[in-house]
């Protein structure tokens, strides 16, 4: 512990934009909490719901119908798909897609394969962290469940 804060008194964060960069395209129907900051060329879909104090890095796309909770960062060029639901404090490294949908098929008699839709979801939990360029995907049904205080370096 004395080493991780001892860490913190020497680090200095890389600045960032806050608002909404122009290049943004918000949907109408999107919900924004207070001190939001959108990077550069980032896409929020329609019904999308994000807390206050949020940060997401150039290049992210958040799908139709998500929930993010307050506190919420997303570094650049993440991929949140359509209902995920994202709890407070997490933290999303680039490349991450949370929600993709999930490799299932079945074998049918005459031997070809079909696809089985992944009609569920991804819930994550408060303070989560997923590392860089990892895949969540969403629940064939129900939702696949990241427990608070998780992180995908711990798995």
């Amino acid at each position: 512990m004395a080493f991780s804060k001892a860490i913190e008194l020497f680090y200095t964060p890389t600045p960032h934009t806050r608002g909404v960069h122009p290049t943004a395209v918000i949907a109408a129907s999107a919900r924004l909490g207070r001190d939001v900051s959108i990077g550069p060329y980032s896409v929020i879909g329609e019904e999308v719901i994000i807390g206050d104090a949020a940060r997401i890095d150039a290049h992210v796309v958040i799908y139709p119908q998500v929930r993010i909770g307050d506190y919420f960062h997303a570094y650049a060029n993440v991929v949140v798909r359509e209902r995920a639901v994202i709890g407070h404090r997490v933290i999303l490294q680039s490349g991450c897609v949370i929600g993709g949908d999930g490799f299932g098929y079945v074998l049918g008699t005459d031997g070809s394969a079909r696809k089985i839709v992944q009609g569920g979801t991804v819930i994550l939990e408060d303070d989560v962290e997923i590392g860089a360029n990892t895949t969540i995907d969403r629940a064939a049904i129900g939702a696949t469940r990241i427990q608070r205080g998780a992180s995908s370096t711990t798995w």
